[in-house]
């Protein structure tokens, strides 16, 4: 499945153009973007979250966490799967929410986050989907001319160092503050290399070094 994920979002890189002939693939995949869910009970579970933050503290902890577990555990996924009367047909499409636990002296604390890509907020303003999305035939409302146009930023999350990430296949990872997960953008790790893709599936080996990829139409960095 992954796989068919990279082939699609290679395509769409192509950009406008490219992205206006997968909407047959993209039909075909999915069904209507407003088909009731009383025709298709199976996708209830895409209810999602509309787009607020979560914040708890002094969980209840059912047994009893080992002594020595002190940190924080990252997580990345799709959340936001509606706007208006239109429904993400695919857990692939759902805007990405970062959320934290933290293990401390005082007991375990939440938090989360939608991450403010450039998608998110155009779409979070017009109140509405915009733009295509992988498995759901989203007409293009807005001109799509990169792939972080459609930046979901919802597949995982990488720490580096102070450093955090949320990452997704086919375009920019965006650097999140660790503390409080404020997004603070899209990451560029060089000049020349602004707008090109960053895996969301890098490999850190045990010395700490992180190793990627990204593909851009006939072109690939290795990070």
């Amino acid at each position: 499945m992954s796989m068919q994920r990279r082939d699609l979002f290679k395509a769409g890189l192509a950009g406008a153009a490219s992205l206006a002939g997968l909407d047959p693939v993209l039909a075909a995949l999915a069904p209507s973007a407003t088909q009731p869910f009383s025709r298709a009970p199976e996708l209830a579970p895409l209810l999602g979250l509309p787009g607020q933050d979560l914040q708890a503290s002094n969980l209840k902890v059912e047994g009893k966490l080992p002594a020595g577990l002190r940190g924080v555990y990252y997580k990345n996924g799709p959340a936001l799967m509606a706007r208006g009367d239109e429904r993400y047909r695919h857990w692939f499409d759902g805007d990405g929410l970062l959320q934290a636990w933290t293990f401390g002296d005082a007991g375990v604390s939440h938090q989360a986050r939608f991450v403010q890509t450039a998608k998110f907020k155009a779409e979070t303003a017009a109140g509405r989907f915009l733009v295509p999305g992988f498995g759901t035939p989203i007409p293009p409302r807005k001109p799509v001319r990169g792939a972080d146009d459609m930046n979901t930023a919802n597949t995982s999350v990488l720490r580096q160092g102070d450093k955090l990430y949320a990452l997704w296949e086919g375009g920019s990872a965006y650097e999140l503050d660790p503390a409080t997960l404020q997004t603070r953008g899209p990451k560029s790790w060089s000049p020349e290399l602004a707008g090109m893709p960053f895996s969301a599936h890098p490999k850190v080996v045990v010395d700490g070094t992180v190793w990627n990829f990204g593909a851009f139409g006939t072109r690939m960095a290795l990070y």
